[in-house]
Protein backbone atom coordinates (compact mmCIF):
# COMPACT_ATOMS: atom_id res chain seq x y z
CA UNK A 1 0.00 0.00 0.00
CA UNK A 2 2.65 2.53 0.50
CA UNK A 3 4.73 1.79 -2.58
CA UNK A 4 1.07 2.62 -4.13
CA UNK A 5 0.52 5.97 -2.61
CA UNK A 6 4.16 6.69 -3.13
CA UNK A 7 3.64 6.15 -6.96
CA UNK A 8 0.76 8.36 -6.76
CA UNK A 9 2.74 11.10 -4.81
CA UNK A 10 5.30 11.06 -7.66
CA UNK A 11 2.84 11.55 -10.72
CA UNK A 12 4.03 14.50 -12.26
CA UNK A 13 1.74 17.39 -12.68
CA UNK A 14 0.26 19.34 -15.50
CA UNK A 15 2.71 23.09 -15.05
CA UNK A 16 0.84 26.44 -14.66
CA UNK A 17 2.38 27.65 -18.19
CA UNK A 18 0.18 25.28 -20.14
CA UNK A 19 -3.26 26.68 -18.32
CA UNK A 20 -1.74 30.08 -18.06
CA UNK A 21 0.72 31.15 -20.89
CA UNK A 22 3.54 33.91 -20.36
CA UNK A 23 1.88 37.24 -21.11
CA UNK A 24 3.65 38.79 -24.74
CA UNK A 25 6.81 40.87 -24.21
CA UNK A 26 7.48 43.67 -25.94
CA UNK A 27 9.29 41.57 -28.84
CA UNK A 28 7.50 38.33 -28.53
CA UNK A 29 3.99 36.98 -28.73
CA UNK A 30 3.88 33.71 -26.72
CA UNK A 31 1.52 30.61 -26.88
CA UNK A 32 0.47 27.43 -26.06
CA UNK A 33 -0.24 24.22 -27.96
CA UNK A 34 -1.18 20.52 -27.51
CA UNK A 35 -0.76 17.08 -29.08
CA UNK A 36 -0.23 13.92 -29.83
CA UNK A 37 3.48 15.09 -30.63
CA UNK A 38 6.03 17.89 -30.55
CA UNK A 39 5.07 19.24 -34.10
CA UNK A 40 1.30 18.15 -33.27
CA UNK A 41 1.84 20.22 -30.23
CA UNK A 42 3.72 23.38 -32.04
CA UNK A 43 1.56 23.77 -34.80
CA UNK A 44 -1.46 24.36 -32.49
CA UNK A 45 0.47 26.92 -30.27
CA UNK A 46 0.72 28.57 -33.79
CA UNK A 47 -2.37 28.14 -34.53
CA UNK A 48 -3.78 29.58 -31.47
CA UNK A 49 -1.66 32.81 -31.65
CA UNK A 50 -2.86 33.09 -35.66
CA UNK A 51 -6.50 33.03 -33.79
CA UNK A 52 -5.53 35.16 -30.88
CA UNK A 53 -4.20 37.95 -33.22
CA UNK A 54 -6.71 37.92 -35.91
CA UNK A 55 -9.98 36.37 -35.95
CA UNK A 56 -12.70 36.82 -38.76
CA UNK A 57 -16.20 35.52 -37.16
CA UNK A 58 -18.98 35.76 -40.18
CA UNK A 59 -22.64 35.01 -38.95
CA UNK A 60 -25.83 34.88 -40.66
CA UNK A 61 -29.06 34.59 -39.33
CA UNK A 62 -32.42 33.66 -41.02
CA UNK A 63 -36.09 34.82 -39.02
CA UNK A 64 -39.07 33.06 -40.14
CA UNK A 65 -42.52 34.13 -39.26
CA UNK A 66 -45.74 32.80 -40.21
CA UNK A 67 -49.54 33.27 -38.26
CA UNK A 68 -51.56 29.95 -38.12
CA UNK A 69 -55.10 29.96 -37.09
CA UNK A 70 -54.07 33.64 -34.80
CA UNK A 71 -51.05 31.83 -33.50
CA UNK A 72 -47.56 33.15 -34.34
CA UNK A 73 -44.38 30.72 -34.90
CA UNK A 74 -41.46 32.27 -35.40
CA UNK A 75 -38.29 30.33 -35.47
CA UNK A 76 -34.47 31.69 -35.88
CA UNK A 77 -31.62 29.63 -37.93
CA UNK A 78 -28.09 31.78 -37.05
CA UNK A 79 -24.87 29.92 -38.02
CA UNK A 80 -21.27 31.46 -37.41
CA UNK A 81 -17.71 30.53 -38.77
CA UNK A 82 -14.67 31.48 -36.63
CA UNK A 83 -11.47 32.04 -38.61
CA UNK A 84 -7.85 32.79 -38.48
CA UNK A 85 -6.17 34.34 -40.98
CA UNK A 86 -3.04 33.11 -42.57
CA UNK A 87 0.07 34.30 -40.84
CA UNK A 88 3.58 33.57 -41.18
CA UNK A 89 5.74 32.67 -38.47
CA UNK A 90 9.15 32.91 -39.16
CA UNK A 91 11.38 32.85 -35.91
CA UNK A 92 9.52 30.77 -33.46
CA UNK A 93 11.07 29.03 -30.39
CA UNK A 94 9.90 26.32 -28.19
CA UNK A 95 10.56 27.37 -24.75
CA UNK A 96 9.39 24.50 -23.04
CA UNK A 97 7.46 20.87 -23.01
CA UNK A 98 5.58 18.72 -20.92
CA UNK A 99 4.54 15.63 -21.83
CA UNK A 100 2.00 14.17 -20.00
CA UNK A 101 0.64 10.29 -20.77
CA UNK A 102 0.22 10.83 -24.95
CA UNK A 103 0.10 14.52 -24.88
CA UNK A 104 2.58 16.80 -25.50
CA UNK A 105 2.40 20.65 -24.42
CA UNK A 106 4.62 23.38 -25.70
CA UNK A 107 5.04 27.07 -24.92
CA UNK A 108 6.16 28.68 -28.26
CA UNK A 109 7.76 32.40 -28.78
CA UNK A 110 7.33 34.12 -31.67
CA UNK A 111 9.44 37.02 -32.91
CA UNK A 112 6.84 40.31 -33.27
CA UNK A 113 8.35 41.77 -36.11
CA UNK A 114 8.94 38.83 -38.30
CA UNK A 115 4.94 38.40 -38.35
CA UNK A 116 4.70 42.66 -38.60
CA UNK A 117 7.23 42.22 -41.22
CA UNK A 118 5.21 38.93 -42.87
CA UNK A 119 1.93 41.51 -42.88
CA UNK A 120 3.78 44.48 -43.98
CA UNK A 121 5.00 42.29 -47.36
CA UNK A 122 1.68 40.43 -47.79
CA UNK A 123 0.43 44.45 -48.01
CA UNK A 124 2.88 45.20 -50.53
CA UNK A 125 3.28 42.22 -52.72
CA UNK A 126 -0.62 41.43 -52.73
CA UNK A 127 -3.08 44.40 -51.59
CA UNK A 128 -1.16 47.38 -52.70
CA UNK A 129 -0.94 46.43 -56.82
CA UNK A 130 -4.56 45.93 -56.59
CA UNK A 131 -5.06 50.01 -55.80
CA UNK A 132 -2.18 51.04 -58.81
CA UNK A 133 -4.68 52.36 -61.45
CA UNK A 134 -1.94 53.86 -63.68
CA UNK A 135 -2.03 52.56 -67.45
CA UNK A 136 -4.60 49.67 -66.01
CA UNK A 137 -7.53 48.92 -68.31
CA UNK A 138 -10.86 50.21 -66.71
CA UNK A 139 -12.07 46.36 -66.64
CA UNK A 140 -8.84 45.48 -65.00
CA UNK A 141 -9.70 48.10 -62.34
CA UNK A 142 -12.96 46.60 -61.59
CA UNK A 143 -11.19 43.18 -61.30
CA UNK A 144 -8.61 44.52 -59.14
CA UNK A 145 -11.82 46.26 -56.84
CA UNK A 146 -13.60 42.90 -57.17
CA UNK A 147 -10.45 41.53 -55.17
CA UNK A 148 -10.07 44.17 -53.18
CA UNK A 149 -13.88 43.44 -51.23
CA UNK A 150 -12.50 40.07 -50.97
CA UNK A 151 -9.13 41.49 -48.91
CA UNK A 152 -11.26 44.23 -46.85
CA UNK A 153 -11.91 41.79 -43.78
CA UNK A 154 -8.04 40.75 -43.57
CA UNK A 155 -7.15 44.22 -43.96
CA UNK A 156 -9.61 45.80 -41.19
CA UNK A 157 -8.64 42.32 -38.73
CA UNK A 158 -4.80 43.33 -39.35
CA UNK A 159 -5.26 46.74 -38.68
CA UNK A 160 -6.67 45.82 -35.37
CA UNK A 161 -3.96 43.60 -34.61
CA UNK A 162 -1.31 46.31 -35.64
CA UNK A 163 -2.75 49.34 -34.47
CA UNK A 164 -1.83 49.13 -30.75
CA UNK A 165 1.51 48.13 -31.46
CA UNK A 166 2.00 50.54 -33.92
CA UNK A 167 0.91 53.26 -31.70
CA UNK A 168 3.40 51.97 -28.88
CA UNK A 169 6.07 52.35 -31.18
CA UNK A 170 5.24 55.69 -32.01
CA UNK A 171 4.59 56.77 -28.46
CA UNK A 172 8.85 55.36 -27.97
CA UNK A 173 9.65 57.03 -30.48
CA UNK A 174 8.73 60.54 -29.58
CA UNK A 175 10.22 59.91 -25.39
Amino acid sequence: MLLLLSQFGCAQSIPNWVHAPSLDSQSNFYSVGSGSSLEVAKSNALTNLALRLIVNVESETESYSNLDNGKLNQRLNMSTVQASEQLTFVKTEIIKTHVEGEETHVLVSVDKMTVFNSIRDNFSNVILPLTNSDKVPAAQILVNRLKLDEYLLYIKSTYRCCAPINNRYKQSKMH
